[in-house]
């Protein structure tokens, strides 16, 4: 079981898992193999094209495809949305002096400066951007 963990992160670490969404379908391709993973009632199961992958019956069997993707989906930390939204607003204030735009006086400082209802509108925004695009 180690070296199967250690074949699994050396996947991750080597970016062989790619989503691919099939017609409500989930499943990931792992290197030259794929894992499904798909609902019954009560349950959800993983099945892997290689070899060792998918047996149901009372022999509940794992391999170092499904591993990764279940490294890979429980290891997936979610955006700090405070920190989005300091960078977003670090970025606007670069751009709008790149382009020679003057922005207010009173947002024209560092993030923490700003006036509180601005800090609330740019973490309401970031949440927002997180869960559009499911970050």
């Amino acid at each position: 079981m180690e070296r199967m963990i250690k074949a699994a992160k050396e996947l991750i670490r080597k970016r062989k898992i790619k989503l691919i969404t099939r017609e409500r379908q989930i499943m990931y391709q792992v290197g030259e193999h794929y894992v499904r993973i798909f609902k019954k009632p009560g349950r959800t199961l993983l099945t892997c094209s290689c070899e060792h992958g998918t047996r149901f019956c009372n022999s509940p069997t794992i391999c170092k495809h499904k591993l990764a993707v279940i490294k890979k989906i429980t290891d997936k930390k979610r955006p700090n949305y405070k920190k989005l939204a300091t960078w977003m607003h670090e970025q606007y204030e670069k751009i709008a002096k790149k382009v020679g735009w003057k922005t207010q006086k009173d947002c024209s400082v560092i993030f923490e400066d700003l006036p509180e209802k601005n800090k609330e509108v740019m973490f309401e925004l970031a949440k927002r951007i997180i869960k559009r695009f499911n970050l």
